[in-house]
C-alpha cells in the first residue's frame, strides 16, 4: 500500500526547491559549476552587488566569468510543485447533502472530490514528485562527477604544461650559461693578446745593431725607432 508523504517530507522537498537568496521556490533555476542552484535573477543581482570577484553565496567559490547553466529539469519539477500548491483547498467534514468527507475549494466553495479520493490523488501526485526529485538528484550526482572529472583532467593538463615550460626554461638557462662561458673565454683570450701587444709596443728599449750607429734605439717587438742621446764616455 502506498504511503502518503508526511508534512515533514513535504517541507523537506520544498526546502530543496527553494532559492537560498530569495527563500522562494526557484524561478528560472540555474546551476553553477559548484553544483549549487539559484534563481537566475537572484544570482545575477547578487553578483552585480558584489564588490569583489563574484562568488557562490553558499560555498564562496569564485566565478570571475559569471558562468551558469539553466537547469530545465529542475525548472519542470518546481513548476509541478508550484501547480500542486497553487489552488488552495481545505477539507470539510461532511457534505450537507451527502454523508461523505469532501475537499472544498476555498475561493468558490465548490465540492471538488470526496475526501478519500482527494487523499489518493494527493498521495499519487506527491509520490510522482518525490520520484522525479530522486531522479533529479541522481542526474545532479552524475553531472557533479562529470564536472569533477573534467576539472581533474584540466588540472593534469595544466600540470603537464607547467612541467614542460619548466623543462624548456631549464634548457634555455643551460644554453645561456654555455654562451656566457664562451664569451668569458673569448674575452679572456682577447685580454691576453692585448697585453702581449702592449708589452711588445711599450717594452724595454734595446740597441739595434742594424742601424749602424749606437745613438738609435728600437722598442722590442714593434720595431719603432726612437732617437736618444748618445752617452759620452
Amino acid at each position: 500500500m502506498q504511503r502518503n508523504p508526511t508534512p515533514s517530507q513535504d517541507r523537506s522537498l520544498r526546502e530543496e526547491l527553494t532559492c537560498a537568496i530569495c527563500c522562494e521556490l526557484f524561478s528560472e533555476p540555474v546551476m553553477l559549476d559548484c553544483m549549487h542552484h539559484f534563481c537566475k535573477a537572484c544570482i545575477q543581482g547578487y553578483w552585480e552587488s558584489c564588490t569583489r570577484v563574484p562568488s557562490c553565496p553558499q560555498c564562496r567559490r569564485e566565478f570571475p566569468s559569471r558562468a551558469f547553466r539553466t537547469h530545465y529539469l529542475l525548472s519542470g519539477l518546481v513548476e509541478k510543485v508550484r501547480r500542486c500548491g497553487s489552488t488552495e483547498h481545505r477539507f470539510s467534514s461532511l457534505c450537507i447533502s451527502h454523508p461523505v468527507y469532501l475537499l472544498v475549494c476555498c475561493s468558490c466553495q465548490t465540492h471538488l472530490l470526496p475526501f478519500p479520493s482527494a487523499q489518493k490523488v494527493s498521495g499519487e501526485l506527491n509520490f510522482k514528485i518525490r520520484a522525479e526529485f530522486a531522479r533529479l538528484h541522481q542526474i545532479l550526482e552524475e553531472e557533479e562527477r562529470a564536472v569533477l572529472a573534467e576539472l581533474g583532467e584540466k588540472e593534469e593538463q595544466s600540470l603537464a604544461q607547467l612541467h614542460g615550460d619548466v623543462h624548456r626554461l631549464e634548457e634555455g638557462m643551460s644554453v645561456l650559461q654555455r654562451d656566457i662561458e664562451r664569451i668569458e673565454q673569448t674575452l679572456s683570450k682577447m685580454e691576453e693578446v692585448s697585453l702581449l701587444e702592449a708589452e711588445g709596443c711599450f717594452g724595454i728599449p734595446v740597441w739595434d745593431g742594424e742601424t749602424g750607429g749606437g745613438d738609435m734605439l728600437v722598442w722590442n717587438g714593434c720595431k719603432s725607432h726612437a732617437c736618444c742621446k748618445q752617452e759620452q764616455g
